[in-house]
């Protein structure tokens, strides 16, 4: 602290510097489009995958097309252009194979309903109703944006025979770029509304210009730090990394508020210096629970986690060198808002030992606790995370609901027997439990002497695959279904010398609902453990810390209650959330912490703590919650319900700070009081 400050000017240039020599990596940032960014890499579940990745190559390189007709698609005018298009299609370079339901007819015969209806699998070509037509298209991989673009511009090119109005799309390419342009534009405009919400907060509770210019400093820096680092590393933008700017720029604003709002001395060293301890406690605290995320050993979650706890002890370092320099008295008050918020800090003064308050809140979080907490769920779905108003949604939907459905089916089977394929019946009592436990309304094997259509078989015969699409059931039914024909496979005889395994993108998502949701509550703990070490070491006593502990883990606990009295589930985008709110809540504890470790030796009324603290915990936790209530508007689902959980957080963060941190620290200090009076 000492040679900081003394230091003062020189290591804000540096950071300054840093900033803007790290600035022109935003510009190379690009936004990720490897699923396998979002895969866990513990276990055998990934080496499987690659494995049959090696040999078949990607399950999920396909475009679904539906075409709807008029009056039916056995119209021979809507037949040739079904034709023409197909055609035109497998003309694309980047196109490998185009499938309809004439593959599977008679040759030379014109598509009739009455072979159709014979065909066992039509459900992914043809609707119900036998009113649309839909073709499956396999391409080649794209990474780059551009050959994303170029490649769905040729297949519109093709599909231009028919009104824009009769045509819809699926399939991971187009749902990735659409995906992309949705990420853009959601989290620039949440960004810019957040900020706008910040700006005027500030504004209204620091009421100067100049020092809400300052103060504004703070996050612009430490975002170009942040970004700019990840965009020189050659790290790229993810689902989760998007949000960084937006936490980074409601996260600095504490830090801010405790040093010109919170009480100390009238001189901006002292005030700094009296700050300092909860001010470093809080961010090493918060840095910890993002950092925990690393935990996870999923790239996309441990970029995310990371990159804000960096972000987080910059902007710690950033405002405290940064206002160590000015002066408090230039500090001015908007006296309509101090005079509320002096009224409610007045009632929290006078109520915060209010039995009655303590005991009505306490029993809000049990009954919440016990009324939500059994019915939290772990799933996820193929197509979650945007608005399901979303065009991107809708049109995933349509085939889910008019077709085979869009989530692929991969099997993989190692022949240890011989490098034969199994005998007919073999293949037939696997194609049909499959069939059967799965789902699935679509599903392709290898047969004896016949041409496959899909690459269905390695090389050297020791690999063979079962592949098709079934609708989109969710990650904790489709588990449940491939557990239940893992039992029934491995009973059966006939599969003696057959190594089964389920496998590809659909089967990696489902398993890492679970990774994800483990490696968290891991992470956590591990947090919890650490936060409670550095407590203890601060306190120089366990019972403190416990109770600090306790405290954090309430609004995580009424946090994973609301999610089963909602219905939200447990995945990717929904469980960090847990991380989020626990480095976020911490924040206010530690506040109080510091100044009760200032005060409990010169008294022994709770009271200075409150009068203390109270006053920057309100206006941070009001900060908070408004800021993150923006993000309850977002088209991304995941983002949605990270605004309401952070809402939600914040206010019983707020209310454990306020009413039931002092509660049980005064029970500590009062038998730790008696012992020494006993003692003496």
């Amino acid at each position: 602290m000492k040679y900081l400050l003394a230091y003062r000017k020189v290591i804000l240039f540096l950071m300054v510097l840093a900033s803007a020599l790290l600035a022109p990596g935003l510009a190379e940032l690009r936004i990720s489009h490897n699923m396998d960014d979002y895969f866990s890499a513990s276990g055998d579940e990934l080496s499987i995958y690659l494995k049959y990745r090696e040999i078949f190559g990607h399950d999920d390189q396909f475009l679904l097309v539906s075409f709807r007709s008029d009056s039916s698609i056995y119209d021979k005018n809507f037949l040739d252009k079904l034709k023409e298009v197909k055609e035109g299609l497998r003309m694309l370079e980047e196109v490998e194979e185009v499938f309809w339901i004439d593959d599977w007819t008679p040759a030379g015969l014109r598509v009739r309903k009455r072979f159709v209806e014979k065909i066992e699998g039509r459900n992914l070509f043809v609707s119900e109703d036998h009113r649309l037509a839909s073709f499956l298209i396999l391409h080649k991989e794209f990474i780059e944006k551009e050959a994303m673009d170029d490649f769905l511009g040729e297949i519109k090119e093709q599909l231009k025979s028919f009104p824009p109005e009769q045509i819809r799309l699926a399939g991971k390419v187009y749902l990735t770029r659409s995906l992309e342009e949705f990420m853009k534009e959601n989290s620039g405009f949440l960004f810019l509304l957040c900020f706008l919400l910040i700006l005027l907060i500030l504004y209204a509770i620091l009421g100067s210009i100049r020092i809400l210019l300052l103060s504004l400093s703070v996050p612009f820096f430490s975002i170009l730090f942040t970004m700019g680092l990840m965009g020189r590393l050659g790290f790229h933008i993810n689902l989760f990394t998007t949000l960084i700017p937006t936490l980074i720029l409601i996260i600095s604003v504490s830090d801010i508020i405790h040093i010109v709002k919170g009480a100390g001395p009238w001189d901006s060293l002292g005030r700094v210096k009296y700050h300092f301890p909860a001010l470093l406690l809080t961010s090493i605290t918060t840095a910890i629970g993002f950092g925990s995320l690393i935990t996870t050993e999923i790239s996309s979650i441990m970029e995310f986690g990371g990159f804000v706890a960096v972000g987080v002890m910059y902007t710690f370092c950033f405002s405290l060198l940064l206002f160590s320099g000015i002066s408090p008295e230039k500090y001015k008050s908007r006296k309509a808002v101090d005079r509320l918020l002096e009224k409610m800090h007045s009632w929290i003064q006078e109520n915060y030992q209010n039995k009655w308050i303590l005991w009505g809140i306490i029993s809000c979080f049990i009954l919440i606790t016990i009324s939500g907490i059994s019915k939290l769920r772990k799933n996820s779905y193929m197509i979650q995370g945007v608005s399901i108003d979303s065009s991107i949604r809708q049109e995933a939907l349509h085939f889910d609901q008019n077709f085979a459905g869009i989530r692929p089916l991969s099997i993989l089977i190692e022949n240890t027997g011989s490098e034969e394929l199994p005998a007919p019946m073999v293949l037939q009592k696997l194609d049909s439990l499959i069939k059967s436990y799965m789902g699935t309304r679509f599903l392709v094997g290898p047969k004896r002497g016949e041409d496959a259509y899909l690459k269905l078989m390695s090389e050297d015969g020791k690999y063979f695959r079962f592949y098709g699409l079934m609708r989109d059931i969710g990650s904790k039914e489709a588990v449940e279904r491939y557990d239940k024909l893992k039992q029934i496979l491995s009973s059966n005889p006939l599969f003696d010398k057959l190594h089964i395994r389920q496998t590809g993108q659909a089967r990696m998502m489902d398993k890492n609902t679970d990774d994800i949701t483990r490696s968290i509550a891991l992470g956590l703990c591990t947090a919890l453990s650490i936060t409670f070490i550095l407590l203890a070491i601060y306190f120089k006593a366990l019972p403190e810390a416990a109770i600090s502990i306790l405290v954090n883990t309430i609004p995580l606990l009424i946090l994973a209650s609301v999610y089963g009295l909602m219905g939200i589930e447990l995945r990717a985008g929904t469980s960090i959330v847990f991380t989020i709110a626990f480095g976020i809540a911490i924040d206010d504890t530690m506040h109080i912490l510091a100044s009760y470790q200032k005060h409990k030796s010169s008294s022994s009324s709770f009271d200075p703590v409150i009068r203390d603290a109270a006053k920057p915990i309100l206006m941070t936790s009001l900060v908070f919650g408004l800021s993150f209530s923006v993000l309850i508007f977002s088209g991304l689902e995941a983002v949605s319900v990270l605004g309401l959980s952070m809402v939600i957080g914040c206010f019983f963060a707020f209310l454990s700070d306020i009413f039931i941190l002092p509660a049980l620290l005064a029970m500590i200090r009062k038998k730790s009081l008696n012992l020494h009076e006993k003692e003496s």
